[in-house]
């Protein structure tokens, strides 16, 4: 089943519509949550005017002195039931909300570095009622921050559960519950508090 990306897809759709997982991601390559150096990845949806600019400034503001910066893309899901959908969506596949998104990858040369991205994310690039937040963040935001053992600020530990499957990785996020599908490797890694608190398991 795994060597088979689409019925390895389904599968976990069932857990999603079981409630035993938020969502799940399929990426072309988790090399960033094996990360030697202070990494973080952040997302948003392809092709959406507001979101591609948010991106830009993300990337303006994040960016500092010998940051290293990658572009790759994912897709992600999430269970219809939390009342989220996509940009141009117009309904859920079997309870499922797919969506594409763009990913920015930097590799940080500090952790104090990384400590301020953090720090940003959650000033600037999360959603808040009123004004304070950049154009197209998310009430949710995906940051994800990986090669450092400590909690950056506005953020808290969680687990990534991946598996290879045909050309890339499929990858759910859990709080703290155990793998939710057979031979899953685990990885650490922090995400913002709102995130870490919208996750199951």
């Amino acid at each position: 089943m795994w060597s088979d990306s689409a019925a390895a897809m389904r599968r976990l759709d069932v857990l999603v519509r079981a409630g035993r997982i938020t969502g799940w991601g399929f990426e072309p390559s988790v090399d960033y949550l094996g990360a030697q150096q202070p990494t973080m990845s952040y997302r948003m949806y392809r092709g959406n005017d507001e979101q591609d600019a948010n991106l830009g400034a993300f990337v303006r503001e994040i960016s500092q002195d010998g940051a290293l910066i990658a572009v790759s893309e994912a897709q992600g899901c999430v269970g219809a039931g939390h009342g989220w959908r996509p940009p141009a969506a117009t309904a859920a596949r079997r309870g499922v909300w797919r969506s594409r998104q763009v990913v920015l990858t930097i590799s940080f040369a500090s952790e104090l570095q990384l400590c301020r991205a953090a720090e940003l994310i959650a000033e600037r690039f999360t959603r808040r009622t009123g004004s304070g937040h950049r154009p197209g963040s998310w009430w949710i935001p995906d940051a994800r921050v990986s090669g450092t053992a400590n909690c950056p600020p506005g953020m808290v530990a969680a687990r990534a559960y991946t598996r290879p499957t045909g050309n890339g990785h499929l990858v759910v996020l859990s709080a703290s519950g155990p793998a939710p599908f057979p031979m899953a490797r685990s990885h650490r890694l922090f995400l913002p508090t709102p995130f870490g608190e919208f996750l199951r398991g």
